[in-house]
């Protein structure tokens, strides 16, 4: 690897490099200020290396240093590749990180991803600490070491990210209304990088009104509280009049309620096989605010999977009803949500 002119505390351009030219280090130790680039880049190291079936992630609380071990230690007969993805707060002893290095130089088909976070418990200085602690013990083992620092990004940066993601989602968005979700999010890339998601329902070009309606920023909440009402109350009438008169369309409305139910069935799943709720997993956000996690956790356990089937079925039919028909929408749009309602009971 002649071709990497620093292999400790590379930068982010640095490992785009590497990725690109594919001659990617056996073990990589990935941390800094900018956790969304710390797991976006760690995802995209690790399907760079190996495909979905032969990666073996372990995520916070998951850590066992003997599982990792065996499968580091693991050689294959046909040249298959192995990985393991370590995501945690606290990281292993220095003796234990030496032997899972030690293993993936020994057998160059294994690959090894450390991704270390901060601790809402820990400082800033403790947390520094740490890295600087575990990136010792990489410069200390053999040439198949390599670890990158993520700082966060600058405006600009952040718009170019936005950019590729609303271009790989095939969303049409002027630069200037990606401006306006940045700046929304108080320039938190990953919060942005996930509303993108919400704007991808609706099939169509982007316009500034569908940012107000569909990302909360939370300036804008009309639509989620508007399905809070739904769930809750049992007069939403009033409270749907008044969204409707801030110009948002119905079938903007049923697409925005069916994407919090699918994120609902996505709590539910999680709850129901693991017991217990892991925000980074369901969301892919770290930061989520606490209020809101938790109260999806508690709504979703609310419906079993046969109510979400009803449900979903029923909001798709509603939005397809809404699309194809060409006048006036009211009376459909005010149907399904009674509809809802019942399934709501």
């Amino acid at each position: 690897m002649a071709y990497i002119a620093k292999r400790f505390g590379a930068s982010r351009r640095d490992l785009d490099l590497i990725i690109q030219k594919g001659d990617i280090p056996n073990a990589i130790f990935l941390y800094g200020e900018c956790e969304f680039f710390v797991s976006q880049y760690g995802e995209s190291v690790a399907n760079t290396v190996a495909s979905r079936d032969d990666q073996y992630r372990f995520y916070f609380g998951e850590y066992d240093f003997e599982s990792i071990k065996n499968v580091l230690s693991q050689s294959s007969l046909f040249g298959d590749k192995s990985l393991v993805l370590l995501k945690a707060q606290k990281p292993p002893t220095k003796n234990e990180l030496s032997s899972l290095i030690s293993l993936v130089d020994k057998n160059r088909s294994n690959f090894f991803i450390f991704e270390l976070y901060k601790s809402p418990t820990k400082s800033q200085g403790e947390y520094s600490k740490a890295c600087r602690d575990v990136e010792a013990t990489f410069k200390s083992e053999k040439d198949c070491t390599y670890s990158v620092r993520f700082f966060l990004p600058n405006y600009r940066e952040s718009i170019e990210i936005l950019k590729n993601r609303a271009t790989s989602l095939e969303i049409k968005i002027s630069e200037h209304l990606l401006e306006q979700m940045i700046i929304m999010q108080d320039n938190n890339i990953a919060l942005a990088y996930n509303e993108l998601e919400k704007l991808k329902i609706l099939d169509k070009e982007i316009e500034a009104k569908d940012i107000n309606n569909l990302c909360f920023g939370l300036g804008s909440v009309s639509i989620e509280e508007l399905i809070l009402k739904i769930i809750n109350d049992n007069d939403m009438m009033l409270y749907v009049s008044r969204v409707l008169d801030e110009g948002v369309e119905e079938v903007m409305i049923i697409n925005a309620i069916t994407s919090f139910f699918v994120q609902l069935l996505t709590y539910h799943s999680y709850i129901k096989t693991h017991g217990n709720i892991d925000v980074y997993e369901i969301t892919g956000i770290r930061n989520l605010p606490k209020h809101i996690y938790e109260r999806n956790a508690n709504l979703s356990i609310k419906y079993k999977e046969r109510d979400y089937l009803k449900i979903i079925t029923h909001l798709n039919s509603s939005s397809l009803a809404l699309k194809q028909h060409s006048g006036d929408k009211n009376s459909i749009f005010l149907s399904s949500l009674i509809k809802l309602k019942e399934y709501l009971k």
